[in-house]
């Protein structure tokens, strides 16, 4: 299977059963029997603890998706160096973590042997994950990275966020995707149109001698335009061709509807390696473009992995430069004395 390694991204938000503001330090104190006069590297370390401990229970597995994640302490793991660690000075945890599926049976093929797979074996992969848990703060920040759209434990990893997240004083926490802008402004820059989709539903109640509109006295239309193929609108053309197209008519003589007038319609652009639908109103935050590593970093290992200290490297930098100040306001906050 042909790789293409991307990173994901997500944002979970602790769920205090009483307490209307809480953080990371209370969830610690409260859960992990921190003490308040901990330093902040004793505390994160109790949650990297806590976090790898999760691991091993069964809150990381999903029978449903049968996945589940892990970490391997043994010689096994050629990645072990890189298992998760602190970094207690920007609050991250980072690093590799295991995970695939389990419960199918087959046969594992090397040059040199061959071994039966059985269901109670899983087939484990190496995935990198950035975690950043503020000790001041009730939100935490989650970049995970896949192999592919089959090869994945970003559909494992939110469930799991949630569950560990919660305790004696805490429901489970409330995850979200989030899609910095940086991407989404990246996407958007680098797209020309697909296509533009109308939509309605279409009640008509009009005598008919052949009795067809009997049977169709409530349809639906879809309109999809299409440029031609050596024209390439991209989004700030966009708006000019929505205002032209929306003001054409659909119907008949007696009943017209302005295109502009239809219940939905959509925008699909595509950058070339993917396509992404959105509203019209192209609010940015209705689409979440795919972030490939593909010339973000530059050095992979010998099985076709990322090298996971460049992608350590490469994703605090970026959560640094392009994200903090979007997901944390409050620490860009101008105070006035």
């Amino acid at each position: 299977m042909q790789q293409k390694h991307k990173i994901e991204f997500f944002s979970f938000q602790l769920n205090p059963k009483d307490e209307e503001t809480t953080s990371f330090k209370k969830f610690a104190i409260s859960e992990l029997k921190a003490k308040e006069t901990e330093t902040d590297a004793q505390i994160l370390n109790r949650i990297l603890k806590y976090f790898i401990k999760s691991l091993d229970s069964d809150l990381s597995k999903n029978e449903r998706l049968k996945k589940e994640i892990k970490l391997v302490k043994t010689a096994k793991n050629k990645y072990k160096d890189f298992k998760p660690k602190t970094n207690s000075d920007k609050h991250i945890i980072s690093g590799v973590i295991n995970g695939g599926f389990f419960g199918k049976d087959g046969i594992a093929i090397d040059e040199e042997s061959e071994l039966s797979i059985h269901r109670k074996m899983s087939i484990l992969y190496y995935y990198y994950i950035f975690i950043y848990t503020p000790l001041d703060y009730d939100k935490g920040f989650v970049i995970i990275h896949s192999n592919s759209k089959e090869e994945t434990i970003t559909n494992i990893c939110k469930p799991f966020i949630e569950k560990i997240f919660k305790g004696q004083n805490f429901k489970n926490s409330k995850t979200n995707y989030f899609t910095p802008k940086v991407f989404q402004n990246e996407f958007l820059n680098n797209s020309y149109l697909s296509h533009i989709t109308f939509n309605k539903t279409v009640i008509d109640s009009f005598g008919s001698r052949n009795g067809v509109t009997n049977k169709l006295g409530k349809y639906k239309v879809r309109l999809v335009i299409t440029p031609d193929s050596d024209d390439e609108i991209n989004y700030s053309g966009l708006k000019k061709v929505k205002d032209y197209f929306g003001g054409l008519i659909f119907g008949r003589k007696d009943i017209n509807i302005s295109l502009n007038n239809f219940e939905n319609s959509s925008v699909t652009l595509d950058n070339g390696s993917s396509e992404k639908t959105f509203n019209w109103n192209v609010e940015q935050d209705d689409f979440v473009p795919v972030v490939y590593l593909k010339d973000r970093i530059l050095r992979y290992n010998a099985d076709g992995t990322p090298d996971f200290a460049e992608l350590d490297e490469y994703c605090i930098k970026l959560f640094e430069n392009e994200i903090l100040e979007e997901f944390r306001p409050d620490l860009y906050v101008t105070r006035i004395e």
